[in-house]
C-alpha cells in the first residue's frame, strides 16, 4: 500500500470572490501564501526522514496556484516537484472567471441542473465529468505505483475537485465534501493490478 498525503492549494483572489477557476491560471493571494507556508510546516512535521535522507515524493498540478502551494514544501522534503497536468482542476469552460450568480443570469437552466446535481455536465464547454474522474484516478494510480515501488510516501498538491474525486472513491459517490484551502487528507492506496484499472483507495484521516 502506498501512502498519499493530498493537499488542496491555498486561497486565491478568485476563491475569495467565489469565482469558478477550472483551468484558469490564478495565483495565490497573500492569505494563500500564508496558508502554503503553514501547511508546509504540517507536512515537515509529519513526514519522517529516512537514514538515506529521502523523505517523500512530491507531485503537483501544473497550475500556478498548486505550484505556489508546493513551493515551500519542496525544500523541506528535499524533493523536486513533479508536475502533472492530469492533477489539474476540472476544466469548466464558459463558467471560468464567473460567479454562480453570473452563471444563473447567463445560463439559468444549465446552472440549475449543475448545482442540483441533475446534470454535472450541463455548463457549456465543461470537461466531461467521466473524463475528469478517469484522468484523476489514473494519476492517483500512477503516483501510488511509483510510491509503492520507491517505498516512500507521496505528497500531492492539487485542487478541490481532484480531492473530491479521491474522497468519493474512498468513501462513496453519494457523499458530498466541503474542502477548504490547504485542507490535507491522508490516504492509503493499493496500486491497480493492471494498467487502466482504478486504484483501491482508503481514507486514513
Amino acid at each position: 500500500m502506498a501512502r498519499l498525503i493530498v493537499i488542496r492549494h491555498g486561497e486565491t483572489e478568485w476563491n475569495r470572490d467565489r469565482r469558478v477557476q477550472g483551468h484558469t491560471d490564478v495565483p495565490l493571494s497573500e492569505i494563500g501564501r500564508d496558508q502554503a507556508a503553514a501547511v508546509a510546516e504540517v507536512v515537515d512535521a509529519e513526514v519522517p526522514t529516512r537514514p538515506s535522507g529521502a523523505r517523500a515524493l512530491l507531485y503537483v498540478s501544473d497550475l500556478l496556484r498548486a505550484r505556489e502551494t508546493a513551493a515551500p514544501i519542496a525544500p523541506l522534503l528535499r524533493a523536486a516537484p513533479r508536475r502533472r497536468a492530469d492533477l489539474r482542476e476540472r476544466g469548466m469552460g464558459a463558467a471560468e472567471g464567473r460567479t454562480f450568480e453570473d452563471l444563473a443570469r447567463e445560463h439559468p437552466e444549465a446552472t440549475a441542473a449543475y448545482r442540483s446535481h441533475a446534470d454535472r455536465d450541463a455548463l457549456p464547454g465543461s470537461e466531461p465529468l467521466a473524463a475528469f474522474r478517469a484522468r484523476v484516478l489514473q494519476a492517483v494510480a500512477d503516483i501510488a505505483t511509483v510510491a509503492d515501488e520507491d517505498a516512500l510516501p507521496a505528497v500531492v498538491v492539487t485542487h478541490g475537485g481532484v480531492l473530491h474525486v479521491v474522497l468519493e472513491e474512498a468513501l462513496g459517490r453519494d457523499k458530498r465534501f466541503m474542502i477548504s484551502n490547504t485542507a490535507l487528507y491522508r490516504f492509503e492506496v493499493a496500486p491497480p493490478a493492471a494498467w487502466g484499472e482504478p486504484p483501491r483507495i482508503a481514507r486514513v484521516t
